[in-house]
């Protein structure tokens, strides 16, 4: 497999009523401006309407490059390969991300349940944040497994035996531990498909 995946296309931005703002405020905007952030407002607007029918005009018709090569074998083993790609992309995600999308307290522990109701429409509560960091990293943390072809060693004990023909017989099995641990994989999967579209920073 050959995956190139460019930047998305860039295109001009006026910031600066946005800029002053978040500085002044930061994510949290008050519901009425002074005179002056209505003025800049007004000139960023202005601006922007300039870039949209200038040189925005240009930039937005080229396309992201993406070029994709498979190869037979990718497809052998296409969960494998695919969580080569997604786990360090999930990593990455984790360390880079800006915000977080709200996530529904059954798909967490019970220490990371809301221990306040949010006031207002729109405001997150004492655990949103450490929710999303849970969610992305049992997606993580599955896709990791699916990379370690010997993670099930650690709920089996084995014995030397000559006459097997691996050179070990089993002699014992923990099979609560490897069933928890099968299920914390598959709800990794679960999570990764249930918040598929929450999958930006």
């Amino acid at each position: 497999m050959k995956v190139n995946i460019g930047p998305y296309p860039s295109r001009m931005i006026c910031n600066i009523h946005s800029s002053l703002m978040d500085r002044r405020y930061g994510y949290k905007w008050p519901e009425q401006q002074t005179k002056l952030e209505t003025v800049i407002e007004r000139l960023e607007d202005g601006i922007q309407w300039v870039y949209n029918h200038t040189i925005n005009l240009w930039l937005d018709r080229r396309e992201r490059k993406v070029v994709v090569k498979l190869h037979p074998h990718d497809t052998f083993n296409a969960d494998v390969t695919l969580a080569h790609i997604i786990a360090p992309v999930l990593q990455q995600l984790k360390e880079d991300k800006q915000g977080a999308p709200f996530v529904d307290i059954e798909d967490v522990p019970d220490h990371l349940k809301p221990k306040h109701p949010v006031e207002n429409l729109g405001d997150v509560d004492d655990t949103h944040f450490e929710r999303w960091d849970y969610v992305i990293g049992e997606m993580i943390f599955a896709f990791e497994k699916k990379l370690d072809d010997n993670w099930e060693d650690a709920y089996y004990q084995y014995e030397e035996d000559s006459s097997h023909f691996f050179g070990y017989r089993i002699v014992g099995h923990d099979k609560e531990g490897l069933k928890k641990m099968n299920n914390r994989i598959q709800n990794g999967y679960r999570l990764f498909g249930k918040y598929y579209d929450c999958l930006w920073s």
